[in-house]
């Protein structure tokens, strides 16, 4: 049986073409129907978007698996006037994430009848339409999308000083401020921060990737894992990405369209300038986290040179000195002119961080009279109500290079 229906004629600013090798979702021969062009596969939807005309897809049951959203994904990419609707045979969650991975706008379950296509397709041409999607491609960071929270970046370019447990604290403490608070894992080949807050991961940022452009943040919401009150979180994927994964630009695009939904704290990996500097140059506030030793700190500041971020007259960097300690090491001060950074939040070697860590549950939560977990919410209460300061999108000057005078190693 047919799933789309013959009105009558519609004159649409956007043009629909279906994708569908067996007419499974139209009525043979009915050129008249509400839709442009039936093409058999993907390809003959690429020669279709040649015009750059705004474009609904109807994309057939026959299409509707990894193969064919994959290639589905590289045109959305591509193409920023296409706008697909997704007809599944079968509507399950697997199927879902994939869709909505490879950016379809829409997802119609064979199952829920002509009706309920047809007013897919009318939604979702208007709102590209509305975009203005066949004028002009729409920038990974769109300017006019709604700000309200801003984006923290938590990072070290040395693993293993903690900073996973500063993002996952910092983020849970403006939560339960009243702040509203999202936890992004951009660590795709292994993050920890499912593990530190006990959670399962269901969806990543592979899964946002294709929705960001277009999607409503209570969409985005309901893709994220709801920890405690007021934390959202994006974790990192239960299998590590491969190389063909999200660009920093992409995953820099997720972070920030999830703003409308509360302050936004991304946990970087170590190791990964590229990635990094897309997110410092996004970035409201950056959190720079060392330990009390000399590899730690020579990591920190070779890191900061290599991105050309000059830390002490950026303001807004903040140094976290994690697991101080009085006993040998070296001393809170000494880090603080190294770095060129003052009023360093020195969060002291906690035995309850560790059971927080094994017990899955943040320090501020478990045991929030603790010194770790003081020193934690004194650092969330930084940023826990918004600065007058607009977003500084322009990169600091570059620091000298190593032997130039400027002080430090």
């Amino acid at each position: 049986m047919a799933l789309l229906p013959v009105p009558e004629v519609v004159d649409r600013p956007f043009r629909v073409v279906i994708v569908d090798g067996v007419h499974d979702v139209v009525v043979d021969g009915c050129i008249d129907g509400p839709y442009d062009e039936v093409v058999d596969a993907i390809a003959g939807l690429e020669r279709a978007l040649g015009d750059g005309r705004a474009t609904v897809a109807v994309i057939g049951p026959g299409h509707a698996h990894a193969f064919g959203l994959e290639q589905l994904h590289r045109l959305v990419v591509a193409h920023p006037h296409l706008a697909p609707v997704v007809v599944a045979p079968d509507l399950s969650t697997d199927l879902l994430q994939q869709a909505v991975r490879a950016g379809a706008r829409d997802v119609v379950a064979r199952a829920a009848g002509p009706r309920a296509l047809v007013d897919a397709v009318e939604r979702v041409g208007a709102d590209l339409v509305a975009r203005g999607a066949d004028r002009a491609p729409r920038p990974w960071s769109d300017p006019g999308a709604p700000r309200r929270g801003r984006l923290i970046v938590v990072h070290a370019p040395k693993g293993g000083v903690g900073t996973t447990t500063v993002a996952v604290n910092l983020a849970s403490a403006l939560a339960a401020s009243g702040t509203g608070a999202v936890l992004v894992d951009a660590d795709l080949a292994g993050g920890d921060v499912a593990l530190l807050l006990g959670v399962t991961p269901e969806r990543s940022a592979l899964d946002l990737v294709g929705s960001v452009h277009y999607a409503e943040p209570e969409f985005l919401r309901s893709l994220l894992v709801p920890v405690g009150e007021g934390l959202l979180v994006l974790p990192a994927p239960a299998e590590p990405s491969g190389p063909d994964g999200p660009s920093p630009e992409e995953l820099v695009a997720v972070s920030a369209a999830l703003r409308p939904l509360g302050t936004v704290v991304v946990d970087l990996p170590a190791g990964s300038d590229a990635l990094v500097r897309a997110f410092v140059d996004e970035a409201d506030e950056i959190v720079l986290v060392t330990t009390l030793d000399v590899a730690g700190v020579k990591h920190l500041h070779q890191g900061l040179l290599r991105l050309g971020l000059a830390a002490e007259r950026d303001p807004r960097c903040r140094l976290v000195v994690n697991r101080a300690s009085t006993r040998g090491g070296l001393a809170v001060r000494e880090v603080e002119r190294v770095l060129g950074l003052r009023g360093a939040h020195a969060v002291p070697d906690d035995p309850a961080v560790t059971r927080a860590v094994n017990a899955g549950v943040p320090v501020v939560r478990t045991a929030p009279r603790a010194p770790a977990a003081r020193e934690l919410a004194r650092l969330a209460s930084a940023y826990a109500e918004p600065r007058s300061r607009g977003r500084r999108r322009r990169r600091a000057a570059r620091t000298p290079e190593p032997g130039s005078g400027r002080r430090g190693w």
